[in-house]
């Protein structure tokens, strides 16, 4: 099990991190809008491979094959490639990040700023807690792997529960 899911989230962690340094520009701007949608498409995508990962561990049963095996497969599936996903977005930070997160920053402040239901001192509020947020992010390679996790983990814990519930089998009935 452990090789099989392995091989899936070392390709899925991959193809994470291919995607980060094809979509986000090494100069100009960034289009943060068609970016969220085109990076959560992209980890549905890559995360999709648990699905295959449980699906060739379960062919690889005799008999029963239960939703915690299912899921044991997929969680490791998934954890692999939230960790290469993690290690290459480290890189990429160190390599250029900082230019990334202050573009982030200033969209984030537009979309703060251009919110007509928020008065001027809540936008302030807004804006301050949001730089100490970045700040902290900054400061903190820790708080950095956390919140890349963050970003991923759900996702795929997502898909495994569902691959796990989906490719379940019961024991075939004896005929005796």
């Amino acid at each position: 099990m452990l090789k099989t899911a392995a091989i899936f989230g070392i390709i899925a962690g991959i193809i994470l991190v291919f995607s980060f340094y094809l979509t986000v520009p090494s100069e100009g701007e960034i289009d943060f809008t068609k970016g969220e949608t085109v990076g959560f498409s992209v980890m549905i995508i890559a995360l999709s491979l648990t699905f295959f990962a449980i699906r060739s561990v379960r062919n690889k049963t005799n008999g029963s094959f239960t939703f915690g095996q299912g899921f044991r497969a997929g969680l490791t599936t998934v954890l692999i490639a939230s960790a290469i996903y993690i290690a290459g977005w480290l890189f990429f930070y160190e390599k250029g990040g900082e230019n990334f997160m202050q573009q982030y920053r200033d969209f984030s402040v537009a979309q703060i700023e251009s919110n007509p239901g928020l008065n001027e001192e809540a936008k302030t509020i807004q804006i301050t807690e949001m730089d100490k947020g970045f700040e902290t992010y900054r400061e903190s390679v820790f708080v950095r792997i956390l919140y890349t996790f963050v970003e991923i983990f759900p996702i795929g814990f997502l898909i495994a529960t569902i691959s796990a519930l989906l490719l379940r089998k019961k024991q075939p009935a004896s005929n005796s």
